[in-house]
């Protein structure tokens, strides 16, 4: 009995921290934990009704298959210490519009020339997301 009540507790106040948390929180939290790579935190901001559609047109929904794409995305694209320079940054209401480029933070090589990602946030979590990047030639 002891643990059902404090697990009903814990969901309960889960629950209250994600309805409290703004569109600039939720964005904020987000932006923090990709610059530090640490999808744990990254994580908290989707649920399993989150939608992430990427640059290749692939629609990945829930937190398994959009923890994935973090996977990838810090294993091919990102460097091991990453900047953004944003170019352009609205939030209104429950979205957040963003424009900037990646570079890598030790050589200062830019690594994204130009990206663009929108996000819907809705009771503390991003509820969809889409990505566009334009991603350097290769010799």
């Amino acid at each position: 009995m002891k643990m059902i009540v404090c697990s009903l507790m814990l969901l309960l106040s889960l629950s209250v921290y994600s309805q409290s948390r703004t569109t600039q929180d939720v964005y904020r939290h987000h932006e923090e934990a990709l610059l530090n790579k640490n999808k744990t935190e990254i994580m908290k901001d989707y649920d399993e009704n989150s939608v992430m559609i990427t640059p290749d047109g692939k629609v990945y929904k829930g937190l398994e298959e959009i923890s994935k794409t973090f996977d990838y995305a810090f294993a091919e694209f990102f460097p091991q210490k990453i900047e953004m320079q944003k170019l352009h940054e609205v939030i209104k209401e429950e979205v957040v519009f963003l424009v900037y480029k990646i570079i890598d933070g030790t050589s200062g090589e830019v690594v994204t020339p130009y990206a663009v990602d929108t996000f819907v946030i809705e009771a503390g979590k991003i509820r969809y997301q889409t990505i566009a990047s334009q991603m350097p030639e290769v010799d």
